[in-house]
């Protein structure tokens, strides 16, 4: 839901409030960071999933405490 939100709001707030000339930047900059964002949790809950078969309790504590 946090995703969603930051995604509808800061590419609009980014885009009123920068210089025309770097206005495309700023959005797409915003956009890469979100998916590379999004790339590194994929990959770390997968590399996470092999330890303790997947059933331990550091699978899901890991990534809430990074």
């Amino acid at each position: 839901m946090e995703t969603g939100i930051f995604n509808g709001i800061l590419p609009v707030w980014s885009a009123e409030s920068s210089h025309k000339d770097t206005r495309s930047f700023f959005v797409s900059f915003e956009f890469t960071l979100s998916y590379v964002g999004l790339i590194t949790t994929y990959w770390m809950e997968y590399g996470v999933s092999f330890v303790d078969n997947g059933t331990g309790s550091f699978r899901w504590r890991f990534p809430l405490a990074i």
